[in-house]
């Protein structure tokens, strides 16, 4: 069949969950699964390279926000979503996502919410550090969104090199350049905790740089609002 959405997985060095993800995302509707593979050494790639119908980018390590404008550029549906390698789709999310988009013709950009879990391969010892968040929640991340290939004209490149302050900074923009946005109640993501999420091991750099992407964002909205 024909695909509908172009699911682009970026991936460093993610063998480890990279199967469980891609499994997760179903074949209804039917998908393009592109897996951007950046520098990974640990055989991601060769991990991708093994689910039939996954077509695998390989490129030097530029960082996630690289991988996913790769993506992005490669892409060939009208429809595109992101999936990281560590985290899982709930049954049906793309479903109950184009349903909306369906229900709403100006529809930009479709996002869901987010459960978390700690992943049960844990040692007991590294599980000690995690703590998962009650329920369903809101969350900034990338695996949460379906949008249009014209809202991602719109919206403009992920800055490259950055994590979790470039997915914030896209998701801002595209509030700031007025893109309709909804979410969608029946869809979810469920975001994987472990030892070596980027949150964790990066912490100190991505709070600053949620704090730059609102920064820049604040200055959007005043300079709007002079002009």
């Amino acid at each position: 069949m024909t695909p509908v959405v172009s699911v682009v997985i970026p991936v460093h060095n993610g063998a480890r969950y990279l199967t469980e993800a891609i499994a997760s995302v179903g074949d209804d509707p039917p998908v393009e699964i592109i897996v951007v593979d950046d520098g990974s050494d640990d055989g991601s790639a060769a991990v991708a390279a093994g689910h039939d119908g996954v077509r695998v980018i390989r490129q030097e390590h530029a960082g996630v926000g690289a991988a996913r404008n790769r993506g992005i550029d490669t892409a060939a549906c009208h429809w595109i979503a992101f999936l990281d390698a560590d985290d899982l789709w709930g049954e049906g999310k793309l479903r109950h996502q184009l349903a909306a988009f369906a229900a709403s013709p100006t529809l930009d950009i479709a996002y869901c919410l987010v459960e978390e879990f700690i992943s049960p391969d844990l040692t007991p010892a590294a599980r000690a550090g995690l703590t998962a968040r009650p329920g369903r929640h809101p969350a900034p991340l990338p695996s949460t969104l379906l949008f249009t290939r014209d809202a991602a004209g719109r919206i403009g490149d992920f800055a490259g090199s950055v994590t979790a302050g470039g997915d914030l900074d896209w998701q801002l923009r595209a509030r700031d350049a007025g893109l309709e946005m909804a979410a969608v109640a029946d869809a979810v993501v469920y975001r994987r905790l472990h030892e070596s999420n980027s949150g964790r091991v990066t912490r100190h750099d991505q709070h600053a740089e949620y704090l730059r992407a609102l920064k820049r964002s604040i200055d959007r909205r005043r300079e709007g609002a002079s002009g």
